[in-house]
């Protein structure tokens, strides 16, 4: 599972236009911190999506409905909660 979700990371990170930066870390640093919030994102999606939270979509509800949805919403979430922004890839 640690392997899926290292490689998720990378193949998501060389798709994309854009990065996440952050002035006081290197890369490494911010490589870890992107698998980190991936990792929490993904159980997250996982408990939501086996009810653990109790019914999340229904009326009044900020669910999705849709597990990548979810994922993708939560790592950005993370990521920004700690300090990264997005900037477009320098190259």
């Amino acid at each position: 599972m640690r392997r899926f979700a290292v490689l998720l990371a990378l193949v998501l990170g060389a798709c994309s236009t854009s990065e996440w930066v952050r002035d006081d870390r290197n890369v490494e640093e911010t490589d870890r911190d992107i698998v980190d919030c991936a990792r929490y994102a993904q159980r997250e999606a996982a408990n939501r999506a086996a009810g653990f939270y109790g019914p999340t979509y229904g009326p009044g509800s900020y669910g999705t409905q849709n597990r990548m949805l979810d994922e993708a919403g939560m790592t950005d979430f993370c990521m920004r909660s700690k300090g990264y922004r997005r900037e477009p890839k320098q190259r």
